[in-house]
């Protein structure tokens, strides 16, 4: 129970900093008038000469925690293949 307890501890700290690294970044990276464009082309919404695909994010509570997760929806018969 301790371990696990522990490991939540850890977890969460792992987690704020990141998401303090990133907010940082995002800020000093990028501008207030491209943060949609930065999101729309994280979820392959944006038209470039890349495979088409759509990304949806399903968030979710783990241990305590809302996490994001990704999945990529490859509109075509030309998905990458895997590694």
């Amino acid at each position: 129970m301790t371990f696990d307890l522990s490991q939540h501890r850890v977890a969460a700290c792992q987690h704020e900093r990141f998401d303090k690294w990133h907010q940082s970044w995002l800020a000093n990276h990028v501008p207030a008038s491209a943060e949609h464009s930065v999101q729309n082309w994280l979820m392959g919404e944006e038209e470039e000469d890349f495979i088409p695909c759509k990304t949806t994010c399903l968030s979710t509570e783990l241990k305590g925690q809302t996490v994001n997760r990704y999945q990529v929806h490859y509109s075509s018969s030309k998905a990458p293949s895997s590694p």
